[in-house]
Order: structure tokens, then sequence, then C-alpha cells
């Protein structure tokens, strides 16, 4: 597989943006047989009919989403449009993207891999899925759906986001082939022999309080008491009252699932009146939970120990989604870990970053068997 990568900043002229595009991308004499695109940006490049144009003058399918900010080989930035073509002779790329995930999510996502999955001669090796910003169908819920249709399929992407409104996220889009949506999924299947490598980095383990609790009644991503307890009473005894948890992004959790699978970081995004937390996932009763913290120099050191681990790795290219958390946390260097990815990655291989709401990526298990897993406050790499 080959991997061309390609950029623009003009969000007002449509022509202009597909010709940048098309002359980076230069497909008389990079493409091969099959072909297919994955595209990042601010919602500003859809509304102009951006999107749109670059989509309708490539031979390929595109998915894509929203972000906060991207980077490709040779650009990174906030107000710019990133692309990424994966084209290879022995692949097979097929694309779609599902109807709205209310009211029945599990029949439209069912339907749309059906339909996806027809156009492929055989079974894929690989998903890669863009996710809408929907309260009542979390990014969890949908790669749990996914993987009850397709239970071995490795599943690897993003959750879209809107960098204007980081709390209702009312711009958030996903698009197939230039048709932008806020309730569906957009995602590829790729088939053919590859093998792709998954990579995590969250917080530091000085980040994470060593006191743990464990969760004894929860519903859904609500947990309701830990150690038989309200969390939030909880959160004071241990000496944590005077921060307002359910509104803060600086106080991710870590979650043990204790399923042989390492812990992984869950925000919270509300707490009640009755001292319950609503965080971005699951969280069983049975689970353990750590209060963690992240700061400026954790986001760039975690970044730094994951890339050190994936510029290792064999492969065409690299595919890169970090949190918005981390984002966030970064405060007015915005950019800092997009140019340290360039910094580290360098001419070695094209890559592809943006920020998400949510990163998909499988981990392994205790028995080495990957298991998709929903992440927040997390950068996540595949190596294709």
């Amino acid at each position: 597989m080959k991997a061309i990568t390609a950029y623009t900043a003009e969000i007002d002229d449509a022509s202009a943006a597909v010709s940048e595009i098309l002359a980076q991308l230069d497909m008389a004499q990079n493409l091969r047989a099959h072909s297919v695109g994955l595209i990042s940006c601010y919602s500003e490049f859809i509304e102009s009919g951006v999107v749109k144009a670059i989509c309708e003058a490539l031979p390929f399918d595109v998915i894509g989403c929203t972000t906060a900010g991207s980077a490709v080989s040779g650009m990174l930035g906030e107000l710019i449009l990133c692309l990424i073509a994966l084209t290879g002779d022995e692949l097979v790329f097929s694309a779609g993207a599902s109807e709205p995930l209310i009211p029945e999510p599990e029949a439209a996502l069912a339907e749309a891999y059906r339909q996806v999955r027809e156009k492929l001669p055989g079974e894929p090796s690989l998903m890669i899925a863009f996710t809408p910003f929907v309260k009542n169908v979390p990014g969890e819920r949908v790669i749990e759906i996914f993987s009850g249709i397709c239970p071995e399929l490795p599943i690897f992407g993003a959750q879209a986001i809107d960098y204007i409104d980081i709390k209702q996220f009312t711009k958030t889009y996903t698009f197939f082939n230039g048709e932008s949506r806020r309730d569906a999924v957009a995602f590829l299947l790729i088939y053919g022999d590859i093998h792709p490598a998954f990579f995590t980095a969250s917080l530091s383990e000085v980040c994470i309080q060593k006191q743990k609790a464990v969760v004894t009644k929860s519903e859904g991503n609500r947990v309701i008491e830990v150690n038989g307890m309200p969390l939030l009473l909880y959160l004071e005894k241990i000496g944590m009252s005077g921060v307002d948890m359910g509104t803060s992004l600086s106080f991710p959790f870590m979650v043990d699932y204790r399923d042989g699978t390492k812990p992984v970081p869950r925000a919270s995004y509300t707490a009640t009146p009755e001292g319950h937390m609503v965080f971005g996932g699951r969280i069983p009763v049975g689970a353990m939970l750590a209060v963690g913290d992240m700061d400026y120099q954790d986001v760039l050191a975690t970044a730094k120990e994951l890339l050190g681990t994936v510029i290792a790795q064999k492969g065409s290219c690299i595919l890169l989604f970090s949190c918005l958390m981390r984002y966030l946390i970064l405060g007015a260097d915005t950019v800092a870990e997009m140019e340290l990815t360039r910094a580290a990655i360098g001419k070695r291989k094209p890559y592809y970053f943006l920020y998400s709401g949510g990163e998909f990526c499988p981990v392994r298990n205790e028995r080495g068997r990957l298991v998709n897993r929903f992440h927040n406050c997390t950068v996540i790499a595949c190596v294709l």
C-alpha cells in the first residue's frame, strides 16, 4: 500500500482548494488500482462547499469528520483541511455511511455494514470509522454494535468534534463523498493482506493516583456508587471536594475493566445532584477507578513516548488520532502535539493526524487477543 497526503487552507474558494489538493496528490503518477481517502477539517470547509468540491473531483470514495486541528506530512494547523489517500493494487477498499443512528442504531449500523461489506471479495482486515457526536448513542455504543456484527474485525477511528462549541458540539459532522451528516457513521472497510499495528498512550503512571475504588453500582456510562457510596462523596473523602469533577476537563479517571486489558482513561461529562457522574464510556459494576491528572508536560511526554514506538514500526503510513482533552490542556500552545509529531516522524513516512472527541483503537488482552475499545484522553496510532 502507498499513502499520499495533501492539504489546503483555502476555505472560501472551492476551485482553488480543489486545484491545490489535486496538484499535491498527482494522481496520474501515484494512484494504483484501488484507492480511498480520509479527510478532516473545520466545519467552515463544509459550509463553504470546499469538502464537497474536493470529493467530487476525486476518483475514489472519501470519508471524514470535523476536527479542531489536523496535520499531514508537510503541514499542520487548525484552519486547514487535511487529506490522506490510501492506494494499492492488491487491496480493495469499500466505504459508506449509515442512516441516522436515532432511533435504531443497531439496525442502521447493521444495514450499513451489510451494504459496504458486500462490495468486497472477502472478509475485511480493518475498519476505519468516523462517528458523530450523538448523546444518546455514545461512541462506545457504536463500537459495541460493530463488534457484535463483525467480532474479529479491528476498528480504528475517531469521533467528530466541534472546535466552536465543546459542550454541545452543534457543528460536528461526519461525511461520505462530500455529503455531511450530524447523525451518521462514515466508515471504510479494507480487504487484503495487511497487518495493522495499534498503539495507545494516555496518562503517565505518575499522573494516576494509587488509591483505587471499586464500582458497586452503575448504569451504562453513569457511575452511581463506588465502595458503596456516591462517587462525589468518595471524591470528597479522598480530598477532592474543591474540584468540580463534573465539568473539569483536566481530571480523567483511569478505568480498569478487569478483563485482562490495560486500564483506559474516561472523561467525566457531568455530575448529577444525587452525586452520580456521567462518563464518556461504559463503566460496569466491578470495574476499578483511579483519579488521574493531565497537564501540558504529560500530554507531550506521552505523545513523545508513543511516537518513539510508532516510528520504529514497518509500514507505509501512520494514522494518529488524539483526544480533544489533550488539545485543550495544551492551552495557548494548541499545535504543540502536532509540532512534536512532525518533528518525530519527519520524512520517514506519510502520516495523518487529527483531534477527536473519542478514540477507537483495539487493545490486547492478557491472551494477546485484540479487543476493540473506545478511549478518552488518549492518543492512538495505527501503522499500515
